[in-house]
């Protein structure tokens, strides 16, 4: 355990700037904690790697766990199998430098706009939408469907089941998200 301390201690001497790392909980058995670190080819894309190392590291692989709130959940999953098939080639080894320098030269590329913008990159203004449904007949059909249609017209969007009320609500560019004002249809 006092090798796994040591490189921790390493890993938090170099990632020192404010909320670049954070130790989550150190037990007798256990270590978890976080970087945050950013891809050399956007800066601005600030990714946290979460990691839990037993005392059996490095000879059993660490517990990786990926999050952004720049990028979608699929995106950080592959990061996450990326990571994961690098730790494979340092097993027996000390790996989390090493892990985290390959993130950081890895070309991650964000698909999604993050919402805590004000504006994308066409500097539109974010839509939200929010549509109450009546009702689903076939829910894992129309859940698949909602969230094609999503990825393909490039909005963000989240299903909400709230007791007997169904909405979906809708965020993205003006030009992603088409709203007419039917007021008839209302009343």
């Amino acid at each position: 355990m006092e090798e796994i301390l040591e490189e921790v201690g390493a890993i938090q001497a170099i990632y020192c700037g404010e909320n670049e790392f954070s130790l989550c909980s150190k037990g007798d058995s256990s270590v978890t904690f976080s970087v945050t670190t950013s891809p050399s080819n956007d800066t601005s894309l600030k990714i946290t790697v979460t990691f839990v190392l037993l005392d059996s590291y490095p000879r059993r692989l660490p517990s990786i766990s990926v999050q952004s709130q720049y990028l979608s959940r699929q995106e950080c999953d592959k990061i996450k199998t990326f990571l994961s098939r690098e730790a494979e080639t340092y097993c027996g080894s000390p790996m989390i430098m090493s892990l985290l320098t390959a993130l950081q030269e890895k070309d991650v590329s964000r698909r999604v706009v993050s919402m805590t913008t004000s504006k994308p990159k066409d500097e539109e203004e974010i839509t939200t939408c929010v549509l109450q449904l009546d009702h689903m007949r076939n829910k894992s059909q129309y859940t698949k469907t909602i969230k094609r249609w999503c990825e393909e017209l490039e909005i963000t969007g989240r299903l909400l089941f709230c007791q007997r009320w169904i909405f979906i609500i809708l965020q993205s560019c003006e030009i992603n998200i088409k709203i007419e004002n039917h007021q008839e249809m209302l009343t």
